[in-house]
């Protein structure tokens, strides 16, 4: 026996029920509104995703999207939602069915027109998220081969950051920031002191910056009791590190605290071994 009685349908795949405690759910499967009428039931077989809605400002921004989404853009975006809950099984947040079909919309619109954006911080992405990241590789296979599309591995990183942002609770939006000045700040280190080697060191200090920029983001302070003693022992990563803190506030508008410099420095000091003061 079915527990939704259609309110609205949105389009062929996705239709907006009330259940019997009259609470609203969006209910998402191939064909589930079709020749449906409103007030008819739902076949339970048929729901392939659905979630609950608690908030009406993200019901019309969700029903203004469906409205100009490619019907592929929302069947896969709902795939890779419901392969996300089967994988990690957490709970995550709702707005993830927002985020992640406007970004496939858009992405399906740049391939069919031959256009293609590159992902700057592939790599990094690659680094700190790693589960993540190799989910989202499967899922662009995954649309490749039902779509029959030359998806970039680049999309990959962006279906990333979505899918990080939804387990963790994070704005997609900060997630991105934390991910653009991670990979500056690796392209300005290297250009300026040289290439650091792919490895345990990067890594460390690919994940140390995105911890980093996360608590200036949210405004989190540590407690350095080695500062004064890093700025003489390690005078020059300590001033290498002041100067990347500057130039991340020129380009982001973030500024790095002294403690967050002075641990910086020590992983600066550990990558490219500046002259230090016995």
């Amino acid at each position: 026996m079915s527990n939704y009685k259609i309110n609205k349908i949105l389009n062929h795949n996705v239709i907006l029920v009330n259940d019997t405690e009259n609470q609203e759910w969006i209910l998402f499967g191939r064909g589930i509104g079709f020749s449906k009428q409103i007030n008819d039931f739902i076949d339970n077989e048929k729901v392939e995703n659905k979630y609950a809605l608690f908030d009406s400002k993200k019901l019309g921004q969700y029903q203004s999207l469906i409205e100009i989404s490619n019907e592929d853009a929302t069947i896969m975006s709902e795939w890779i939602i419901s392969e996300m809950k089967k994988r990690f099984g957490v709970s995550y947040n709702s707005y993830v069915h927002i985020s992640l079909l406007d970004h496939l919309n858009f992405a399906l619109k740049r391939i069919k027109g031959n256009i293609v954006i590159q992902n700057l911080f592939e790599s990094e992405l690659a680094s700190i998220y790693k589960k993540e990241y190799e989910f989202s590789l499967e899922m662009v296979n995954k649309i490749r081969k039902e779509l029959n599309i030359e998806l970039p591995d680049s999309e990959a990183g962006m279906i990333c950051l979505h899918i990080h942002s939804a387990l963790h609770d994070e704005k997609v939006s900060n997630t991105a920031l934390i991910m653009n000045v991670v990979s500056y700040t690796v392209r300005y280190l290297e250009n300026k002191y040289g290439k650091v080697e792919e490895g345990l060191i990067k890594n460390r200090l690919i994940i140390h910056l995105k911890f980093a920029i996360k608590r200036t983001i949210e405004k989190v302070t540590l407690c350095n009791d080695l500062n004064d003693v890093i700025k003489i022992r390690y005078s020059k990563s300590f001033e290498a590190s002041r100067d990347l803190s500057n130039k991340i506030f020129e380009n982001f508008y973030l500024r790095l605290d002294e403690s967050e410099i002075s641990y910086l420095a020590i992983h600066l000091q550990n990558i490219f071994h500046f002259e230090k003061c016995e």
